[in-house]
């Protein structure tokens, strides 16, 4: 799926297996559909026959995934191979979690009568990446979110009759570095340092995503720094999720209505002000950073941030201060801070769908639209084993 048309010589190169292997392999992908045959490609400098080439069949079926944000709802529909076939974001802020679960069952719906959605297997299933924590599909907590004896995953089931997955949002934020982006061997190792109304860390450790006993690793908007002058800790999240210090940049500057860009654009102008507010923000981000590098010792930190993502100079001032403070790691921002939760919430659920890596809980059939069921099956056993060898 990464790497776009290839061989089965290539497969078998890359994975350095025997041709006869992965040639048994891909005939398996093929008579199931996962396969689509491209044709010949281009020959070697030394001659020989032409390679056939194959990619995942975007026809196969597709996925949706959403980022149920405090603010909003950001929604995501991507065919099994990554590519997104529509995406787009409605309210959320104020209005009862009932009525959000309500409308994303509409807008599935409603997408689901396209004919964009003609595919072989529809729609295989749904992400919902919460702001809180998850544990064995449930949300245990969330302090944005009312969701007291709501079962979210059962709500789209019940309805879809598919698998529905729900992950905190930090957590697809790094799925999406960890698969949508190139950052070589750091793949392995990386923590997503998500900054929204809340700071989570994402953390992936062996390529595999850490979450802790009961889903709670990686809050670390939760912990606490320097009492306040009742002598009660405070989370560092008061002091530096983008909701808080957007806060203080409004009451500095006397303007209710402030946007991110708009501080940008004062930021970029030297504007006093926003510069002691930035200044401070970036001194708490880096504090939360080296924390975060001497806890799991990552390779980089993904910094997924809209307000980051404005003022991209920002990130030196934080790198900065990391050092400073005695920390090496690579930081960089997030690519896509406006999709890196419902890419990350793709790469999860394709994943679940296909039978692949250690969470496979996929459903073995699938309701038509006559009601009846039919059996979707699995990426065949032999991958496994096959990686296995690798």
């Amino acid at each position: 799926m990464n790497s776009g048309p290839t061989s089965r010589s290539q497969v078998a190169k890359d994975l350095q297996l025997n041709k006869v292997t992965v040639s048994d392999i891909f005939s398996q992908l093929i008579d199931e559909g996962y396969l689509e045959e491209l044709g010949a490609g281009a020959g070697s400098q030394a001659g020989g026959r032409k390679p056939t080439l194959y990619r995942f069949d975007p026809h196969f079926g597709y996925v949706i995934s959403f980022d149920l944000g405090f603010h909003a709802t950001d929604m995501s529909v991507s065919t099994l191979d990554g590519q997104v076939l529509q995406s787009g974001n409605f309210w959320g802020e104020g209005a009862a979690l009932t009525e959000r679960l309500a409308l994303m069952l509409a807008k599935i719906q409603a997408y689901q009568r396209q004919p964009v959605t003609q595919t072989r297997h529809g729609l295989m299933g749904v992400a919902i990446g919460i702001h809180g924590i998850v544990y064995q599909n449930r949300i245990l907590d969330s302090p944005f979110l009312a969701t007291t004896d709501v079962d979210i995953a059962a709500y789209f089931q019940q309805a879809l009759h598919v698998p529905v997955v729900l992950e905190n949002e930090a957590n697809l934020a790094a799925l999406y570095a960890r698969d949508f982006t190139q950052l070589a061997t750091a793949q392995q190792d990386l923590v997503a340092l998500s900054i929204h109304k809340g700071i989570g860390a994402g953390v992936v450790i062996n390529g595999q995503l850490f979450r802790g006993a009961q889903g709670g690793a990686g809050e670390v908007g939760r912990t606490f720094v320097e009492p306040d002058a009742a002598g009660e800790p405070i989370k560092i999240e008061t002091l530096c999720s983008e909701d808080a210090v957007m806060a203080q940049l409004r009451e500095a500057l006397g303007d209710p209505a402030l946007t991110e860009k708009a501080v940008a654009l004062r930021y970029q102008a030297d504007d006093v002000k926003v510069q002691q507010v930035l200044s401070q923000f970036a001194t708490y981000l880096a504090m939360v950073v080296h924390n975060l590098v001497a806890t799991y010792d990552p390779k980089i930190v993904v910094i997924n941030s809209t307000l980051m993502a404005q003022i991209p100079r920002l990130l030196a001032v934080v790198a900065s201060e990391v050092q400073r403070f005695g920390s090496q790691v690579r930081l960089t921002l997030c690519q896509d801070v406006d999709h890196a939760v419902t890419l990350g919430g793709t790469a999860l659920i394709v994943h679940q769908v296909l039978g692949m890596g250690r969470r496979s809980c996929i459903s073995k059939t699938r309701e038509r639209a006559d009601g009846t069921r039919e059996r979707v099956k699995s990426l065949p056993k032999l991958i496994d084993s096959a990686f296995a060898m690798c």
